[in-house]
């Protein structure tokens, strides 16, 4: 029989020992470098979406589905004070009949410009294109003959004979003489473009209203700011002269149809004019000159409006509901004056009666004179939008910030951790662009670090569940290769353990079995009857100790050794321990009685202090139990042939197995004490119990029961 003690292979699969880098509980070789490497992947998609997100959002329809987001933060903040110094008179269904129908009658706004200027309005903007003469023609010829005009040289007796045809009514000499009394009124003009790039020269009388000087542009102007329109919509000539400001009424849609961005100035043909909503305001300060800087924005007598690259500014939709008048109660004398002094007055129609609104976030179809009057409340209130480059600069870090922190999470956290982590990070990313939004009126973007979020939480947790996975398929292998040598309720102690060496000392019983001559049965046999009756042999052991939830510690060939209270002691180790070898044997008599030439077994049991760890070398390292407890229980199944019997189990663990109560005292049903005997390597006898001793053997030895 082979030497006791001996080590095998460590049924766990046991990973080499050795100098290395510090693992994880459980982490495997490899596992750290490709943790490495999965997080250098999820940093790598993070950046990726991040970067490309951002140049997504700038160059694309993304930025559509960006803005909406921009509109829900602004339900969600609400209306805003308005800017006290607004006043809005409007021209609604009611006041059609006072207005002479649509288009108003021109000496009905005249009425109402003679009133808001007895009232004491600073600077009012007439938010209408008065683009023909009021005559009593068709509106149909009217136009017609307006085109044809157009077509004729100035002088010529065609132009003078359309010019008495079309000449102003007396409405038309009215509103110009209230229009240059009241000295604050501002027009609008519009253009539009065609594709045939054909341009309509300002003229003149355009030219003498460009208020802007340029300043601050380095170089070539940018094209965007020197457009050359297809067609110029101007205020009839004598309005125009008598206004005391001009300003573009062109209105920006952004991609779903909505205008967040305005020109806050253009140019034309290489002048520079305002917005009408600008114009207005620079009449309200004071009618000083504007300039602008491309490095800050356009100032207006000190006032700064800050503008992008191309003039535009983002506006701050405030909700407002602003001090507003019927048209047909200003005209009928039942608005106090006091409701009119000292303000900008944004007189314009209603959407039902100029057949046009704009949506907004917080109007379906608001008339185009409240978002005038929303860009005059930003200007001077200085509440326009923020989101220039270093706000873009912003958004990208807070999605790489955000990504990397869900990366980190999803590979850190259990999955119904990083799950709600994830979600954290999406709602305070939200938060925070929400927060900017009311405190510091900045357009942080929230789809770009969103997608980097759930992009780096996404793979996070994907890479924790295919580790899981791993895992779990690694400890089902274990578990697999356990259940061969261990017992079912140790299984899943053992599996999964986390890795490293285990050394410790600890109380246990030890079973040593053996086939009695099989060596030389061996050589008499087959090979293939050998091996069948070795592995009947395993079979039988196995069976037995697990029966009795011990550790299959391994075979020795025609010999195994097993273990009972490892890795977890018990008090009734020895009980067990000694059960087990019964099993043993009354299978082994089982068997004799089929097959009288069946081997015998020797049984050897012990219990104390023993040593469990695991040993080996760099490549090859095993689990196993070393100590004095083991070399006596080895000794005790070699000794059992000389004492004739089947068990021979120590004093120590007879006494043991009793001391567990009834489960030890059946255990040790039958055992018989005998006289001490001296082991190899100890200075006193031991005290013995045998169990199936065969009847004169071992003369000297004392029974008793």
């Amino acid at each position: 029989m082979p030497s006791r003690a001996p080590a095998c292979p460590d049924p766990a699969g046991a990973a080499p020992r050795g100098p290395g880098p510090k693992q994880r509980p459980g982490e495997r070789p490899g596992d750290r470098r490709r943790r490495r490497l999965a997080v250098l992947a999820g940093g790598l998609l993070v950046a990726l979406v991040a970067t490309g997100g951002t140049w997504l959002v700038g160059h694309s329809g993304l930025s559509a589905l960006e803005a909406q987001t921009l509109d829900w933060r602004f339900r969600l903040r609400g209306p805003i004070p308005p800017a006290p110094q607004i006043a809005v008179v409007t021209l609604d269904e009611r006041s059609l009949g006072a207005a002479g129908g649509w288009p108003p009658r021109r000496g009905a706004l005249a009425e109402a410009v003679e009133r808001l200027h007895a009232a004491g309005a600073k600077a009012i903007l007439l938010d209408l294109l008065l683009e023909q003469p009021e005559t009593t023609l068709p509106e149909g010829m009217k136009a017609q003959l307006s085109a044809l005009r157009r077509l004729l040289p100035d002088g010529s007796p065609g132009a003078a004979a359309l010019d008495r045809l079309t000449a102003t009514s007396e409405g038309d000499q009215r509103l110009r003489r209230a229009i240059a009394a009241a000295g604050d009124v501002v027009l609008p003009f519009a253009l539009s473009f065609d594709r045939s790039g054909r341009s309509a020269a300002p003229g003149g009388a355009l030219r003498d209203r460009a208020v802007a000087r340029l300043s601050g542009l380095s170089g070539d102007q940018p094209a965007a700011l020197s457009l050359h329109p297809g067609r110029l919509t101007l205020p009839e000539p004598s309005l125009l002269a008598a206004a005391a400001g001009l300003g573009h009424a062109l209105v920006l849609l952004s991609g779903d149809g909505r205008p967040r961005r305005q020109l806050a100035a253009l140019g034309i043909d290489g002048e520079f004019y305002l917005s009408a909503a600008l114009e207005a305001v620079r009449l309200f300060e004071g009618g000083g000159p504007a300039e602008i800087d491309f490095g800050r924005g356009i100032l207006l007598d000190g006032r700064t409006i800050p503008t992008d690259r191309q003039l535009g500014v983002l506006v701050n939709h405030t909700g407002a509901d602003y001090p507003a008048w019927s048209f047909a109660d200003l005209l009928a004398g039942k608005v106090p004056d006091a409701a009119f002094a000292g303000r900008l007055v944004v007189v314009g129609a209603s959407a039902a009666v100029a057949g046009r609104g704009f949506a907004t976030p917080y109007a379906a179809n608001e008339p185009g004179h409240l978002l005038q009057a929303a860009i005059i409340d930003d200007a001077l209130t200085g509440r326009f939008l923020k989101r220039g480059p270093l706000v873009v600069g912003l958004d990208l870090v807070l999605a790489l910030a955000g990504g990397l922190l869900a990366l980190a999470a999803g590979l850190a956290l259990r999955p119904t951790l990083a799950l709600p982590a994830v979600l954290l990070l999406l709602l305070a990313g939200f938060g925070a662009a929400y927060l900017l939004l009311v405190e510091e009126r900045l357009w942080l973007g929230v789809l770009v670090p969103s997608a980097a979020v759930l992009a780096g939480g996404v793979w996070g947790a994907t890479v924790q569940a295919l580790a899981e996975l791993a895992r779990r398929r690694r400890v089902e292998r274990e578990r697999a290769n356990l259940s061969r040598y261990f017992s079912p309720s140790l299984v899943e102690t053992l599996a999964g353990r986390p890795d490293g060496p285990i050394a410790r000392q600890q109380d246990a019983a030890v079973l040593f079995v053996d086939l009695v001559g099989f060596t030389a049965r061996a050589e008499a046999l087959p090979p293939e009857r050998s091996l069948a009756e070795l592995r009947r042999f395993h079979g039988l052991v196995e069976e037995a100790v697990f029966a009795e939830d011990g550790t299959l510690d391994k075979f020795l060939g025609d010999g195994a050794l097993a273990t009972f209270g490892v890795p977890d002691p018990r008090d009734d180790d020895a009980a067990h321990a000694l059960a087990a070898a019964r099993r043993i044997a009354e299978a082994a008599a089982a068997w004799r009685a089929e097959d009288p030439e069946a081997p015998a077994v020797a049984v050897g049991v012990h219990h104390g202090r023993l040593f469990l760890g695991d040993v080996g070398g760099r490549r090859r390292f095993e689990f196993t139990v070393i100590g004095d407890t083991v070399n006596v229980a080895s000794r005790l199944e070699g000794l059992s042939r000389k004492v004739g019997a089947v068990i021979l189990a120590s004093d120590a663990c007879v006494a043991r197995a009793r001391a567990a109560g009834p489960a030890g005292t059946a255990a040790t049903e039958g055992f018989e004490a005998l006289a001490p005997q001296p082991l190899r390597g100890r200075a006193e006898p031991v005290a013995l119990w045998a169990w199936g001793r065969v009847q004169g053997a071992a003369a000297g030895a004392t029974a008793s029961t």
